[in-house]
This record gives C-alpha cells, sequence and structure tokens, in this order.
C-alpha cells in the first residue's frame, strides 16, 4: 500500500509527464492532443501551473474551443510569469468571441 507521501509524488510526476506531452504536441502543432494532456496536467495539480494554463488556451484557441481558451487565460492571468501575455491574450479572445469573428465550437 502507498503511503500518501508516494501518492503525491506519483501524482506530481503524472501531471509533469502530462504537461511535458503537450508542450512536445504544441511544438508538433497536434493541437488536439494537446488540448487533452494539458487539461489533464492542470486537472491532477493541487496548484496548477499558470504555464500550463496558458498553454492549453493557446491549444484551445487553435482549435477553435474560445470558451475554453478564455477560461484557461483567465486563470493563467491571476498569477505567475506570464500574465501580461494572457491578460492580453484574454482580451484579444473575449473581443474576437463577442464581434463574432471567431466562433467557438464549446
Amino acid at each position: 500500500m502507498l503511503d500518501e507521501s508516494a501518492g503525491i509524488q506519483i501524482n506530481r510526476k503524472e501531471r509533469l509527464a502530462h504537461s511535458g506531452l503537450g508542450l512536445l504536441d504544441i511544438d508538433h502543432s497536434k493541437f488536439e492532443d494537446a488540448r487533452n494532456e494539458l487539461t489533464q496536467a492542470v486537472q491532477l495539480a493541487a496548484s496548477p501551473d499558470p504555464v500550463d494554463y496558458y498553454l492549453l488556451g493557446n491549444a484551445d484557441a487553435q482549435t477553435s474551443y474560445m470558451n475554453g481558451a478564455i477560461a484557461a487565460y483567465d486563470k493563467c492571468a491571476a498569477t505567475g510569469p506570464l500574465v501580461t501575455q494572457c491578460k492580453a491574450r484574454l482580451e484579444a479572445m473575449k473581443k474576437d468571441v463577442a464581434s463574432g469573428t471567431k466562433l467557438s465550437r464549446d
């Protein structure tokens, strides 16, 4: 039987693996795959990495999940090293959705 700290370590490693795979998927323009990996990464984390939210927002935007992108950029804009970029993308995405320039699949 695993003790609690071992379970936390396994969860952390699994989250990091999903995060890394999501980044690789973005690098290879596999945005649907990136969405799946990065969604798992943020769901597994007790305190999700804002960079994962930024990447998830990018993957969502590339696959026309505009509402998902808005939610991811909003979470990213709260804290972390990409606050400025996330706020800018959040505002641009909201404007595009409101004006009908970009249609959302979600």
